[in-house]
């Protein structure tokens, strides 16, 4: 018999009880096991899907209904018994034995998703689990539309995030819209706009507006008519070490400093190649201006791709390497295994090469390091503490990997642009298992574009958090 702490009792209950319901519940709290509980105690006589990342759906859900023992048939459309990558093949087979199957949980990820109702005669599946479901959040995306077009064949309807609104509260209405069918915020994402938001003058693509600016008195509003579809949850039981975030600065000589300024008014950056040719580069628009601004903050800036002598092999200038002085102190100056987190290509030839000035092998020869591949044996090695220093790109691996028992130090070598990624990405090492005081650093070029973005992950963050309070539950333990 598994214990439940009151809160996910609760929410399991709830599960139970609603049509739809979306579970907001913080990163490492037990969403999935909650959502397995209820799964298991209703035994229900028909199929169930569950949606999720790619990597989460590989083995998260599986692993954990065999570590509780849940009496729950499962079936992977992602991998097979071995967890090799199942081919469209294979995986059109297993649809076609859907139908004489006994009832089954069926685990799909979300970029299948729409094959599989592309190539399945009717809809199978009137429980779905949507693991993750701020991934939705896109309204014109493939996914969502796909979603959207079976939803009135679904029952019940489970929306599971620790991140409901990564970017703000126009990501709420797709999300919303496939937990209630547009019952709280509108049936379609233009009356959502024309109710709650005004579009920003300021910032127009080709005479249209970009960015909507929430009405006074939006936000209470909006937090108010979703409180009957969803849940959010503070666990009082889980009992974390304490958390501290660094920021560590660093900062570009006048020269490089001018040449960012310059980049930043006009868009074109001119630099020297060892050549002693000029090369131009040249933003064409606004976000690949942005991009330009956060490589230099970096440290390098990537050259125009026709100039690349390989297609794989992005090439770049060195600008400066502030970053990587920062990088090699705070790695000095840290204890246990390290977790380094980059975004470009060029980050992470950079990273490696400074990791082997400073005496780290790549392999599995102490001291070392390895760039993360996703698979389960490293993570358990990481886990295993066989690993002194593992990069991590979170793009891809932002989700569902448990590594918090081989580390508890964490650095951003880039600063991202995405809360989600940010928060998923940290909530890797910062979670439920994690015994030691957790250190999360950010390496910021000062005066760049890097304190923007660090900003706007705090301003999202604390428009999230207002969300959740909003529907927030409390429960004494």
């Amino acid at each position: 018999m598994i214990k439940l702490h009151d809160y996910q009792e609760y929410c399991k209950n709830r599960i139970i009880r609603q049509r739809a319901i979306g579970l907001f519940m913080d990163c490492g709290t037990g969403k999935t096991l909650t959502t397995l509980s209820a799964l298991n105690e209703l035994q229900l006589p028909h199929h169930v899907l569950i949606i999720a990342p790619k990597t989460i759906a590989k083995s998260t859900w599986t692993d954990e209904i065999k570590k509780w023992g849940f009496n729950l048939r499962t079936v992977s459309f992602v991998v097979d018994e071995k967890g090799k990558e199942l081919t469209k093949k294979k995986r059109h087979a297993l649809y076609s034995e859907i139908e004489n199957n006994p009832p089954s949980i069926y685990i799909i990820s979300r970029d299948l998703l729409h094959d599989l109702i592309k190539n399945t005669p009717i809809w199978y599946f009137p429980t779905v689990v949507i693991d993750e479901i701020q991934g939705f959040k896109n309204h014109a995306s493939v996914r969502f539309k796909a979603l959207k077009k079976i939803r009135p064949h679904i029952w019940k309807l489970i929306g599971l995030t620790g991140t409901p609104q990564p970017n703000g509260l126009m990501d709420l209405w797709a999300p919303m819209f496939l937990i209630d069918e547009g019952a709280s915020l509108g049936k379609n994402i233009t009356t959502y706009r024309n109710r709650y938001f005004t579009p920003n003058p300021h910032i127009l693509v080709n005479g249209y507006p970009v960015k909507w600016d929430p009405k006074p008195g939006a936000e209470d509003y909006i937090h108010q008519v979703i409180k009957p579809w969803v849940v959010s949850v503070k666990n009082t039981a889980i009992k974390l070490p304490p958390l501290i975030e660094k920021n560590t600065y660093v900062e570009m000589s006048d020269f490089e400093m001018k040449d960012y300024n310059k980049f930043k008014r006009e868009k074109v950056f001119d630099i020297t190649s060892i050549e002693g040719d000029i090369d131009t580069i040249i933003a064409q628009n606004a976000a690949t201006l942005a991009g330009k601004l956060h490589q230099l903050a970096s440290g390098f800036l990537y050259k125009d791709r026709e100039l690349w002598k390989s297609p794989k092999v992005p090439e770049y200038y060195s600008i400066h390497k502030r970053k990587l002085d920062a990088l090699e102190h705070i790695i000095n100056t840290s204890s246990g295994n390290i977790l380094i987190l980059y975004h470009y290509t060029a980050d992470l030839i950079n990273i490696k090469e400074k990791l082997t000035q400073l005496g780290f092998k790549e392999g599995m020869t102490q001291p070392n390091f390895q760039v993360f591949d996703k698979s389960g044996l490293m993570q358990q090695q990481w886990n295993n503490k066989e690993i002194n220093i593992m990069l991590l790109q979170p793009q891809s691996a932002g989700h569902g990997i448990n590594i918090q028992h081989g580390g508890y130090t964490l650095i951003w070598y880039s600063i991202p642009t995405s809360l989600e990624m940010y928060q998923q990405a940290n909530a890797r090492l910062y979670r439920q298992g994690q015994t030691h005081t957790t250190f999360i650093h950010n390496i910021i070029t000062k005066d760049t574009i890097d304190e923007k973005f660090l900003a706007n992950l705090e301003r999202k963050a604390s428009e999230q958090e207002s969300l959740k309070d909003a529907v927030l539950l409390t429960l004494k333990t």
